[in-house]
C-alpha cells in the first residue's frame, strides 16, 4: 500500500506528460487522466501480486504510455527485476535516461542492477556517465567511491572525492579516503582521514575497525588493541574481533589475557581452533594442547582434531614420528586426508627424508592426480635434491595441462635461475608478474636479481616494497630491501632492515653473510663476525666466507 500512496503523491508531476483523454461522446463521466494513471497503476499492483506476469506487464506497459515519468519508469524497471527479466529492467531504464538524461535515480538503479551481478565496469561507467552531466551533484561521489574501493582502484578513490569541497565531506566519503590511503600506503593520511569520520560520527563502527587495522599493520599493538576491546563492547559477540584481541594480546606477548578471551567467550568450535592457530604461531605450545585436550573433553576426538595434534608436536619440537602418529589416525575417506597427506611430505622433505617422501608422494599423485600442490611437492622433491633437469622437464609437462599456473611458471624461472640460465628466469619472472602483478614471491625474486646485480635499484626497491605490503613478516623480503640499501650504499637503513631479517629468519646462510657484510661496511667488526661464523656453521664449506672471516682478523 506505501508504493500506492507514493504513486498517488508523485502522479501530479507525470500529469503534463501523460496524453489527454478525450472526451466521451455518451453522457457517462470519464476517468480523468489523474484517475486513468492510478486506476491502471492499482491495476498493474494488484495482478502482479497475484503473481500474474504477462497481464501485469500489459498494465506496466499501458502505464509507460500514461505516465511516462521517471518514477513510473522505475516502478516498471523493478516490475521486470523483480520477475528477473533483468535486460527488459536495463532497457527500461536506459530509455528512461534518454528522456531524462539528468535523472540520478535512474542511473543509480541501472548501477545497482550491473552490481548485483557484479558487472562492475558497467555500473562504474553508468555513475560517471551522469557525473559528467551534474559534477556538482556532491550525493554521486560516494556511490561511485564505493564501486573503486570494491574493485580496487584506490587512485581513483582519492582522485574522485578530493574533488568534493570540504564542507560536502560525510563520514563516508572520509571513511572511503581512509581505506584508499592507507591502501596505497599511506598510513598516516589515512589515520588522519579516519578520525575526522569520527568526529562527524564517534560510533562509526567501519571507522573503529579500519583505524584499528592501520594501528595493528603500523605495529601499534596496545593502540589497536584498546580499539578493538571498545569495538567488542558495542559487539559483545563478535567472534572475529574476539579472535583479533587474541591475537594482538599474544604479539603483546600477554598470553594470559589471550587466553581470557577463550574462557570469558562461547566460541564457535572453528575458531577456537583458529584460537588455537594463533597459540602455535606465537609458540604457546603448552597453551595449545591444553586448548586441544579441552576442545577433545567437550566434543570428542575427528580427523580434523588429529589433523591439530599433528601440527602441534611438529611446530612444537618438529617431531615427526609423533606428527605422523596422528595424521596416520585420520580416515582415507576423510576432506583431512589430502592435507594430512601433504603435511606428511612436507615434513620428510624438511627432514630431507627424501626416500620416504618420494614414497608418500607417489601414491598421493596416484589417488589426486589433478592436485596442483602435491604436483608442486614433487618438483621440490626434485629440487631438493639438485634434479634440476628432471624438475624444469616435469614442470613443462604440467604446463601443457596449466599453462598459466603461477606457482608453476615462479619454480621454472627458480630452476632456470639454479642451472644460471638467469636472463631466461628473469624473462619468466617478469611475466609471471604481468599476469599476477600481487604475486609477492615474484615480485622479490625480480627485485633481488636486480638488486644482486646492481642494476635499476630504484625498481627493485619498489618491487620488493610491494612483496612486503602483501607479506610485511617476511624475512626473506627485508632481507632483499636490506640488500638493496647496501647495494645503494645506504648501510644505516640496510643495517636496520636486515636486523629485522635474521630476527624472522635464523637459519638462512644467505641472509646472514648479508648481516656481516652490512655490519662490516659500518665498521661493526664484532657483529660481521658474528654474521659470518653464523652464516659458515650454516654452509660449512663455503670458501668465500672463510675469506671474509680472515679477513676480518
Amino acid at each position: 500500500m506505501r508504493k500506492l500512496i507514493l504513486f498517488i503523491l508523485t502522479i501530479s508531476l507525470c500529469f503534463s506528460c501523460a496524453k489527454q483523454v478525450n472526451k466521451a461522446t455518451s453522457s457517462s463521466q470519464p476517468l480523468t487522466p489523474k484517475a486513468q494513471k492510478i486506476y491502471t497503476f492499482l491495476k498493474f499492483w494488484r495482478l502482479e501480486e497475484k503473481g500474474l506476469f504477462e497481464e501485469a506487464k500489459k498494465q506496466a506497459d499501458k502505464l509507460l504510455s500514461l505516465a511516462p515519468c521517471p518514477y513510473v519508469y522505475l516502478e516498471v524497471a523493478n516490475f521486470y527485476w523483480r520477475n528477473l527479466k533483468f535486460e527488459k529492467a536495463r532497457n527500461i531504464l536506459k530509455q528512461g535516461i534518454q528522456k531524462w538524461p539528468k535523472e540520478k535515480n535512474l542511473y543509480l538503479s541501472l548501477a545497482k542492477s550491473y552490481l548485483a551481478e557484479k558487472r562492475f565496469q558497467s555500473a562504474q561507467t553508468t555513475l560517471e556517465t551522469y557525473l559528467q552531466l551534474c559534477p556538482k551533484d556532491y550525493s554521486i561521489y560516494p556511490e561511485i567511491a564505493a564501486i573503486y574501493i570494491e574493485t580496487e582502484n584506490y587512485t581513483k578513490v582519492i582522485d574522485l572525492l578530493q574533488k568534493l569541497p570540504a564542507s560536502q565531506h560525510t563520514k563516508i566519503t572520509l571513511y572511503y579516503l581512509g581505506r584508499a590511503n592507507f591502501e596505497l600506503g599511506m598510513a598516516l593520511k589515512a589515520e588522519n582521514y579516519l578520525k575526522k569520520a569520527l568526529k562527524k560520527d564517534e560510533n562509526f563502527f567501519q571507522a573503529w575497525a579500519e583505524l584499528a587495522y592501520i594501528y595493528e599493520s603500523t605495529k601499534r599493538y596496545a593502540e589497536a588493541e584498546e580499539v578493538y576491546s571498545k569495538l567488542l563492547q558495542e559487539e559483545n559477540n563478535n567472534e572475529q574481533l574476539i579472535l583479533r584481541l587474541i591475537k594482538l594480546n599474544l604479539k603483546l606477548n600477554n598470553s594470559k589475557r589471550a587466553l581470557n578471551f577463550i574462557k570469558k567467550y562461547n566460541l564457535s568450535l572453528d575458531n577456537k581452533l583458529n584460537a588455537v592457530l594463533d597459540f602455535i604461531d606465537y609458540k604457546y605450545y603448552n597453551i595449545a594442547n591444553k586448548l586441544l585436550d579441552d576442545i577433545v573433553k567437550q566434543n570428542g576426538y575427528s580427523d580434523r582434531i588429529y589433523f591439530f595434534y599433528a601440527l602441534l608436536y611438529y611446530e612444537k619440537d618438529k617431531n615427526i614420528d609423533k606428527s605422523i602418529y596422528w595424521l596416520n589416525k585420520i580416515d582415507k575417506k576423510s576432506k583431512y586426508y589430502n592435507r594430512a597427506l601433504k603435511f606428511k611430505i612436507q615434513m620428510l622433505l624438511d627432514s630431507n627424508k627424501i626416500k620416504k617422501a618420494k614414497e608418500i608422494l607417489s601414491k598421493a599423485l596416484s589417488f589426486f592426480p589433478k592436485d596442483k600442490e602435491f604436483v608442486i611437492l614433487e618438483i621440490n622433491l626434485f629440487e631438493q635434491t639438485n634434479q634440476y633437469k628432471t624438475a624444469l622437464k616435469k614442470i613443462n609437462k604440467y604446463l601443457q595441462i596449466w599453462p598459466k599456473e603461477k606457482e608453476l611458471l615462479y619454480r621454472k624461472a627458480l630452476i632456470l635461475e639454479h642451472l644460471k640460465k638467469r636472463e631466461q628466469a628473469l624473462r619468466l619472472m617478469q611475466k609471471v608478474i604481468s599476469l599476477y602483478p600481487d604475486y609477492d614471491p615474484a615480485l622479490n625474486f625480480v627485485g633481488y636479481i636486480l638488486a644482486e646485480e646492481g642494476k635499476d635499484l630504484d625498481r627493485a626497491k619498489v618491487l620488493i616494497e610491494e612483496a612486503l605490503k602483501l607479506d610485511p613478516e617476511n624475512g626473506y623480503y627485508l632481507d632483499s630491501l636490506a640488500w638493496v640499501y647496501f647495494k645503494q650504499q645506504k648501510y644505516q637503513k640496510a643495517w636496520k632492515i636486515i636486523q629485522q631479517a635474521v630476527d624472522k629468519v635464523k637459519d638462512d646462510p644467505t641472509i646472514w653473510e648479508h648481516y656481516g657484510d652490512i655490519a662490516f661496511n659500518l665498521r661493526l667488526f664484532n657483529k660481521a663476525k658474528q654474521g659470518y661464523v653464523k652464516a659458515l656453521k650454516l654452509k660449512p664449506n663455503n670458501l668465500k666466507l672463510k675469506q671474509k672471516l680472515k679477513q676480518l682478523k
